[in-house]
């Protein structure tokens, strides 16, 4: 039998892999049409699998049998494998739950609006209920809908895939509308600052992407399927078996008493600083023994497993970091002639990642040399290719990108940069100005534009770095920022 995998219709940009295989498993992706779907689950050949969009809802009658929670909730995201049944369970509550924890963002008594109405969001929709004061579901075809959006909402949560990669910069709605707006959560996961999120930053509401909860999700999913093995490796007999399990506490309340009675009054310094040094370290001890299972038949799968294999949740943010720094690009900004281009193929070469110079791919783009576009287009035409370029290569993922020193200033560059980008402002002291640069024929106007740009720089970059000393210095200097950052 096959070890774990998640199954969806589009999975080709997907994390999932990269996250389990932390846990030390192997875990597959396999892309499904709707009408195979019932195939898979009939031939199941994997201990457990993971669902996503657009199964969520669609597997549950092919199901042997659904937690009861998951039922209230009507979507499911996890499946185990016991004798050759198949139990139904959904971890993305707890994966939500930890992310509004960890950011303090607390849904009793507010009015909260819910984007989308499919799998994801009827799980939102239920944590939501216990909590909130009022609770709107929008969706494109509904009585609530997008041209007759409740302004008054406090919070907003998006369910849908809207704004995800490659579908960069789609946005449902006007936040700046939203007049008392705190916080916006976004599950999208890549890229890691949605358009929504970013517009939310502009508002000055608190702000957060899925990233955490798809991990966290994760780990509440191998934590039942370490649970579900044990059983199936005491168990011979695939009849006598007791499926009642619960997810992640250490009590033995239901995942749903947690959730009413926590009230997702979150405090993020619950979350202690002491993190998993290796995710495939796994602790083995489960919290309740496997010898204790009893004998009766399989009737339901009521109460999500007692004997789920726990490991510490602060695992969560240590494969949250590696994947952001694993994922996101680093964009190096900055004048001319201040090295950045240098420094960004050896930071590349260091890191095992691709190199990117925006003026490269223009001048590529339009077979000419960047001064023959000034001379021969004008500075309009140059900036218009930059945008693309920025445009493309800012929704990428693992990139060292090194843009041109006036790129900052080009029209929505900080949305394309930022979203899915450490952004490292390159500076130096003494600076030697050469070559055949457009904007510098005139040395003395160096100064004007760096206090010019100073601002923009400043408003972009996520730390500074002085190139005045060797190139290997340098890169040194940012990779160290960079993993104090993770």
């Amino acid at each position: 039998m096959k070890e774990y995998c998640l199954i969806g219709e589009h999975l080709t940009h997907s994390y999932s892999a990269i996250i389990h295989k932390q846990f030390g498993y192997k875990y597959d992706l396999v892309e499904l049409k709707k009408e195979q779907l019932k195939d898979f689950v009939t031939n199941c050949d994997y201990k457990g699998f993971n669902v996503t969009i657009p199964f969520k809802q669609a597997i549950i009658p092919f199901l042997d049998d659904v937690d009861e929670l998951a039922k209230k909730i009507g979507a499911v995201n996890t499946v185990v494998k016991i004798g050759k049944k198949l139990y139904g369970y959904n971890t993305d509550i707890l994966g939500l739950k930890f992310l509004l924890k960890l950011n303090n963002i607390n849904l009793s008594g507010k009015n909260v609006t819910i984007l989308g109405s499919g799998g994801t969001s009827k799980m939102a929709q239920f944590l939501c209920e216990k909590v909130a004061k009022k609770v709107n579901v929008v969706s494109r075809e509904g009585v609530n809908n997008y041209q007759n959006l409740d302004y008054s909402a406090q919070i907003i949560i998006n369910t849908t895939p809207v704004g995800m990669f490659p579908n960069n910069y789609q946005c449902l709605i006007d936040v700046g509308k939203f007049n008392q707006l705190t916080a916006v959560v976004d599950v999208v996961y890549n890229p890691n600052l949605t358009k929504l999120l970013l517009d939310a930053k502009r508002c000055n509401a608190q702000y957060c992407g899925g990233l955490t909860m798809l991990v966290a999700q994760a780990k509440f999913a191998r934590d039942i399927f370490f649970g579900a093995e044990n059983i199936n490796n005491y168990n011979k007999n695939e009849n006598e078996v007791d499926i009642n399990f619960i997810a992640h506490d250490n009590n033995k309340n239901s995942i749903e008493d947690n959730i009413i009675n926590e009230k997702t009054t979150n405090n993020a310094n619950e979350v202690n600083d002491k993190t998993t040094n290796n995710a495939n370290e796994v602790n083995e001890k489960t919290v309740n023994n496997v010898n204790e299972v009893n004998d009766k038949t399989v009737n339901n799968a009521n109460i999500i497993f007692n004997n789920a294999v726990n490991i510490d949740d602060n695992i969560i943010l240590e494969i949250t970091k590696k994947l952001e720094f694993l994922t996101k690009n680093i964009v190096l900004i900055g004048m001319s002639c201040v090295g950045k281009t240098t420094i960004a193929k050896e930071l590349a070469k260091q890191l095992g990642r691709q190199f990117i110079d925006t003026d490269e791919q223009i001048e590529q783009y339009a077979k000419k040399s960047i001064a023959q576009i000034f001379n021969d287009d004008g500075e309009i035409t140059f900036r218009k290719y930059e945008v693309e370029q920025l445009k493309y290569f800012g929704k990428q993922s693992g990139l060292v990108l090194a843009v041109g020193g006036g790129a900052v200033q080009s029209c929505n560059a900080y949305e394309y940069l930022k979203q899915n980008a450490t952004i490292v402002w390159v500076k130096r002291k003494q600076v030697f100005i050469g070559g055949d640069r457009p904007l510098l024929k005139d040395k003395s106007n160096y100064a004007t534009l760096l206090e010019k740009r100073k601002p923009i720089y400043k408003l972009f970059a996520d730390f500074e770095v002085d190139n005045d000393t060797t190139v290997e210095e340098t890169v040194e200097k940012i990779i160290n920022l960079l993993q104090n950052m993770a």
